[in-house]
């Protein structure tokens, strides 16, 4: 099973090694030279971006060639001059709708560590753009809606304090209209509607305040209200008295924050509390009008998180790249051994990435995993296992093991002969916390196996990757009749919300 030994890649080689890989990528990247950014080398997908031909780029100024606003070169100027990444976004104006475009620069130092240049990414977040403007569209809607309900609530308090005038003159006009307010209030069910008196004790509610905040009218009416809705940070923050004080100076004060039910449980909540005053200006109470809008702060929330994601998983994938170009390109293969090793272990990482970002990359499915590697021989790989969504890192992980055990096979184990099969099983053993993951590889009807003379990179990750990844070495058998791999870790370690998965994947270690 030992490699036929061949020359090592030369160093005058790297570049060009680093071009084909570039020029391979379907994402547009270029190399920058030197404090005044001369493109040195871009790739097809970066003159398709740029809808010019690498001579119109080549040998220019980025700025010249590129024409990129003055945010974009400043960048560029303290990526080469600090060494250390960045990222950059600018908008392209374009009809029906502008596009956006992330830079990810990295620095290129030399043996010294010196800057020499620039390295450069150029992804399309067209998407998160446009949901983000989706979003505030849909907040700005909503701004308008509760500004419309506040006009409404400060209209229906008008009308209240005209009819209390009008209750000293004509008692039996007061009692019909307080029927029809009583009555258009129930029927906004969707907000909590109530007024309180000065002391903040409920007067009036509808039932809205019932389906929001749990309450039954009996519990409810004549209840200190503040220490009830308001959550004990914000009570003993003195916010409930700041809120009816600003009513009362300005006539209403805006409740936007986080609220609690009867039951305890939080919800965020949209509103305006407005002071209630009789014919002779003298303030009688409050009322107090919102609606629940967690969905809407989760979504927000929910957005800048998977910013955040994008942006975290970018730099460790660019990392791990660098890790596998470095390993794939020692050792004493030839370049185009090494070449072919090293484009088909991205594109290994690549399936996962894809899964990954499909899922917003909270996890992936390891049965979808197993079935991306083997699409070429479905009839011969026999898989069995529990349903297991495997966090980030760990998908990253075994796309790779899985690659390398499926690149020894089909060279010099089960799949290299007409006969030979491949069994792949995987199991959760035992109950949280203490769950096990278990994954087992076993080859038959291939040629006899001997163990490898020569520790080359792929044998490394899959001996050591996964050693440094869940905290087990795994068990390898180099029997006669077929190669059996077995990987045990705790079910935390690999499994979706896991605990300790933002591990470093030992790549660099190993």
């Amino acid at each position: 099973m030992s490699p036929r030994q061949t020359p090592s890649v030369q160093a005058s080689d790297l570049p060009a090694v680093r071009h084909s890989l570039m020029e391979r990528s379907p994402v547009p990247m270029a190399e920058l030279e030197g404090a005044g950014h001369i493109v040195r080398y871009v790739n097809t997908a970066f003159c398709r971006l740029a809808a010019k031909p690498k001579e119109a780029l080549v040998g220019k100024p980025f700025a010249e060639a590129m024409q990129e606003g003055d945010t974009c070169l400043a960048a560029l100027d303290r990526v080469y001059g600090t060494g250390k990444g960045e990222t950059h976004t600018e908008s392209e104006h374009a009809d029906p709708h502008p596009a956006y475009w992330s830079y990810a620069m990295w620095p290129v130092v030399d043996a010294q560590q010196r800057p020499v240049g620039v390295m450069m990414q150029v992804t399309e977040t067209t998407l998160f753009h446009q949901h983000a403007g989706a979003m505030n569209e849909a907040l700005l809607v909503s701004s308008v809606h509760q500004h419309e309900q506040t006009e409404r609530a400060e209209a229906l308090n008008e009308q209240l304090r005209t009819e209390i005038g009008e209750r000293k003159r004509v008692e039996g006009e007061l009692s019909d209209s307080e029927k029809r307010y009583r009555s258009l209030v129930e029927q906004v069910k969707d907000y909590a509607i109530f007024s309180t008196d000065i002391a903040g004790r409920a007067t009036s509610w509808n039932e809205g305040v019932k389906r929001i905040l749990g309450f039954n009218e009996a519990d409810f009416i004549g209840q200190d209200i503040a220490p009830a809705i308001f959550t004990p940070e914000d009570f003993a923050a003195g916010v409930p008295d700041r809120e009816l004080r600003t009513a009362a100076a300005e006539g209403s004060a805006s409740d936007d924050r986080w609220l609690q039910r009867k039951d305890g449980s939080r919800f965020f909540a949209q509103g305006v509390t407005t002071a209630l005053r009789d014919p002779s200006g003298t303030l009688i109470g409050f009322s107090k009008i919102f609606r629940d809008t967690t969905g809407e702060k989760d979504a927000e929330q929910r957005q800048q998180l998977l910013l955040n994601e994008l942006a975290h998983r970018g730099k460790n994938l660019l990392g791990l790249i660098q890790t596998l170009v470095s390993r794939s390109l020692s050792g004493n293969r030839s370049l185009a051994e090494a070449r072919e090793a090293l484009i088909a272990r991205i594109q290994a990482l690549a399936r996962s990435q894809t899964m990954l970002v499909h899922a917003a990359f909270e996890g992936a499915p390891l049965a979808e995993i197993v079935r991306l590697q083997f699409e070429g021989f479905s009839d011969r790989v026999e898989t069995r296992g529990s349903d297991v969504t495997l966090n980030p890192r760990a998908a990253q992980t075994f796309a790779l093991l899985l690659h390398e055990l499926a690149t020894n096979a089909t060279k010099y184990g089960a799949l290299s002969q007409p006969g030979g099969k491949i069994a792949i099983d995987w199991s959760i053993e035992g109950a949280a916390p203490e769950a096990r993951f278990r994954l087992r590889w076993l080859e038959r009807g291939g040629p006899p196996v001997t163990p490898p003379s020569h520790q080359g990179f792929g044998r490394t990750l899959i001996e050591k990757a996964a050693a440094h990844e869940f905290g087990a070495p795994p068990r390898i058998n180099y029997a006669p009749e077929g190669l059996s791999y077995e990987i045990e870790a705790p079910l935390s370690a690999v499994a979706a919300g896991g605990v300790g998965w933002r591990r470093s994947s030992g790549l660099e270690e190993t």
